[in-house]
């Protein structure tokens, strides 16, 4: 699991993460992605308490409620990891003082979706 610490925020939190709660947040990213390939974070959450609600319903979220944003990086870094997906980080800062990031589907993403395959996402330990 190297390397997601990086990716998500709150490092203080401890837990774990089960592959079927990264998956509400990945297949709504990808659903996202499939119209145009591309993603910027902001259009989705923009670090106040309004986004992440909205946010928390459009996942179809329940008991990991306070996870969404969490959720939403290690579903990035599992796409981007198996390259799906480039990430580019921003200049700008979210309300909550996270940097901004856009997503773009790469060539292999764009078929993954193309094709209909379904991921196979990871638990991890927070």
């Amino acid at each position: 699991m190297q390397g997601r610490e990086k990716w998500c925020k709150g490092g203080d939190l401890v837990g774990y993460v089960t592959a079927e709660q990264i998956q509400k947040a990945g297949d709504y990213l990808l659903k996202k992605m499939a119209e145009d390939g591309i993603l910027i974070y902001s259009d989705i959450y923009d670090g106040t308490n309004e986004c992440h609600e909205l946010l928390t319903q459009a996942m179809k979220l329940e008991h990991e409620r306070s996870l969404a944003e969490i959720l939403v990086d290690l579903a990035v870094w599992e796409f981007e990891t198996e390259g799906l997906i480039e990430r580019t980080e921003f200049d700008e800062s979210l309300a909550d003082g996270e940097s901004n990031y856009g997503l773009e589907l790469t060539h292999d993403g764009r078929r993954f979706i193309a094709d209909g395959t379904c991921f196979e996402y990871y638990g991890t330990e927070l």
